[in-house]
C-alpha cells in the first residue's frame, strides 16, 4: 500500500517501506554469508580428511610389534592444522618423525603436506639422518616467501637392538 500523504502518518508509512526493503535486503545478505560459510565449513572437513589420510593410521596410530608398541594421534587444534607425525619402514627399522609447523590453520597444513611428502621422498632414496634433515631444510627454504618452518624430531629405531638414533631440527627433546 503506497500512500500519498505528506502528514506524519505518511512519513510513518515510508518509514515502514524503507525498513521492509532493508530487512530484505540483510536477509538476503546473511543468507548468502550462511551458504559462503556452509561452504568453507565442507572444504575444510575435505582438507582434514586429506590432511589426516597423509598420516599414519589416519592421524590415530595403534601398533603392536612384539616388544614394541607404538600409539600416536594427532588433534589439530583448528580443522586442519600443521602437527605431524610419520612412521616408515620395515620390521627391522623404522624412521620415526614428529613435528610442528609454525603457524595454524589451512597454510601451516598446506606446509605440512609439503613436509611429509618429501620426508616419505627422501627416506625413499635412502637419504642418512643427517642429510636428510639437511636436504628437506634446503627443499623447504627454496620460494618460501611465507618464511615458514617445521621444528622435527626425525629418528631411526633398530627394533632388534631398541638403539634409537635421533636428530633434533629445532624441536624439544623427546
Amino acid at each position: 500500500l503506497h500512500l500519498q500523504r505528506t502528514d506524519e502518518v505518511g512519513e510513518l508509512n515510508k518509514s515502514f517501506r524503507q525498513m521492509q526493503l532493508s530487512l530484505k535486503e540483510h536477509i538476503a545478505d546473511l543468507q548468502k554469508a550462511t551458504a559462503a560459510r556452509q561452504h568453507l565449513e565442507s572444504e575444510l572437513s575435505i582438507a582434514r580428511d586429506i590432511q589426516m589420510s597423509m598420516l599414519p593410521g589416519g592421524g590415530a596410530l595403534q601398533l603392536d610389534e612384539g616388544e614394541w608398541q607404538v600409539a600416536a594421534r594427532l588433534i589439530p587444534a583448528r580443522a586442519v592444522g600443521g602437527d605431524l607425525f610419520e612412521l616408515i619402514g620395515s620390521q627391522q627399522n623404522r624412521l620415526v618423525v614428529v613435528g610442528d609447523v609454525s603457524d595454524k590453520g589451512v597454510p601451516a597444513a598446506l606446509f605440512m603436506a609439503r613436509v611429509v611428502t618429501l620426508i616419505k621422498y627422501l627416506h625413499h632414496q635412502a637419504t642418512p639422518l643427517e642429510q636428510l634433515l639437511l636436504e628437506l631444510n634446503q627443499q623447504l627454504c627454496e620460494d618460501n616467501d611465507s618464511c615458514m618452518f617445521v621444528t622435527l624430531i626425525c629418528g631411526t629405531l633398530d627394533l632388534r637392538s631398541g638403539e634409537f638414533c635421533y636428530v633434533s631440527a629445532g624441536h624439544n627433546p623427546p
